[in-house]
């Protein structure tokens, strides 16, 4: 057994833990804590398992109060479902950062063009919907703010559909 593990398993004992606790402490699944910790241990620790368990036998960890028995496994399905609302938040957020740089590319093409362009720009978009999205990105870098905007904002992005501007025309529903 490796002696990390032998340490790890000589602090659930002396503190009273089990291997939900542990997992949830470590933050990995309960499955890994049991192959590691079980009768005949088989699981090989990675070198970020490792520096975890460095880290809570160490103390660098905060020490959680041990959960009651019935919200120990929604504990420990928390953390699972934490670990992956992350991963998924981070790849949207990669998603958003490469459209921002398409974007800013497609921006830049109206910005240096002539007027004409502008203008096509202009009758094109939506200045709300603009507005909307504009306002959307800048609150979304502060929580508070955030929090904020949403309780406030009354307008909802309509995917930029054409308003017909001239008055008393039908639209095309409207006409048979």
């Amino acid at each position: 057994m490796h002696p990390l593990l032998e340490q790890l398993r000589s602090y659930a004992a002396e503190h009273q833990l089990s291997r939900q606790e542990i997992a949830a402490r470590l933050e990995v699944p309960y499955s890994t804590v049991k192959g590691w910790l079980g009768p005949r241990p088989r699981a090989k620790l990675s070198r970020a398992s490792e520096q975890r368990i460095q880290a809570l036998l160490g103390g660098t960890l905060p020490l959680m109060k041990p959960a009651p028995r019935g919200e120990q496994a929604l504990a420990a399905k928390g953390t699972q479902v934490d670990a992956r609302l992350g991963v998924e938040a981070k790849r949207r957020a990669q998603k958003l950062k490469l459209l921002l740089l398409l974007l800013e590319d497609e921006m830049r093409w109206f910005r240096d063009g002539r007027p004409e362009s502008r203008a096509a720009y202009r009758a094109a978009l939506d200045p709300y919907d603009i507005g909307y999205i504009s306002s959307l990105l800048s609150m979304l870098t502060d929580e508070e703010k955030f929090q904020r905007w949403k309780a406030l904002t009354t307008h909802r992005f309509r995917s930029f559909r054409r308003r017909d501007k001239s008055v008393g025309a039908k639209s095309p529903d409207q006409v048979r």
